[in-house]
């Protein structure tokens, strides 16, 4: 995620990290992001997702205008991130 962020000249403000419980053989990540950018660097950023190797989903997102800042929009996310669990 800090390497995607860097690449789309994407700026992370806060984010916070929560495993959640063991289903189906899987464990979810919850991931909550603060990002700020303008709006093309953050829609190429949640393009991107994809492309991780991890298996990532956007949970929940929202975008809006920086107050004062004709060019930068700020996203709040929450990601998840499932990773087989070893047994």
């Amino acid at each position: 995620i800090d390497n995607l962020a860097i690449h789309r000249k994407v700026t992370i403000i806060s984010e916070s990290y929560d495993e959640g419980k063991e289903r189906n053989g899987y464990t979810p990540l919850y991931m909550e992001l603060a990002l700020q950018g303008d709006y093309q660097g953050l829609n190429e950023f949640l393009v991107d997702i994809r492309s991780l190797p991890t298996w990532t989903v956007v949970g929940e997102g929202s975008i809006s205008r920086l107050a004062g800042q004709q060019d930068l929009v700020k996203a709040q996310l929450r990601l998840i991130t499932y990773h087989k669990t070893g047994k």
